[in-house]
């Protein structure tokens, strides 16, 4: 056979197999190869995106931090000192601290998580 024959497998099963040649520009690789090369890519996908998720919650917190900071200083400010404005500030501030503890909670038991498997 040609060597372009080989390369198509034309030189017995045996040598496609072992070879690693090309198809109609495909890699022509053996079945435990190409699995193993499947699985490793399965795996860094997943891996980037559980990376993806951990730093959106990231910086979800630092979101909800500076939100919780801005009105704890709000709160101090003469601007805002009136009774009305005082009861408002602190009711976000109420809000905003549920909102962090939450998100806190949320990526505490998604790191738990990731650390077993």
């Amino acid at each position: 056979p040609s060597p372009q024959a080989e390369k198509r497998g034309g030189g017995g099963t045996e040598a496609a197999e072992s070879e690693l040649g090309l198809l109609g520009g495909v890699r022509a690789v053996s079945h435990k190869s190409l699995e193993k090369e499947l699985i490793g890519r399965a795996e860094a996908a997943a891996k980037q995106a559980e990376e993806d998720q951990r730093q959106r919650s990231e910086a979800e917190i630092a979101r909800a931090v500076s939100n919780v900071e801005a009105l704890q200083k709000k709160l101090s400010l003469p601007a805002y000192k009136l009774p009305m404005q005082q009861e408002m500030l602190k009711k976000q501030l109420s809000e905003a601290n549920a909102k962090l503890e939450k998100l806190q909670k949320q990526h505490s038991s998604k790191e738990d998580l990731g650390g077993v498997g």
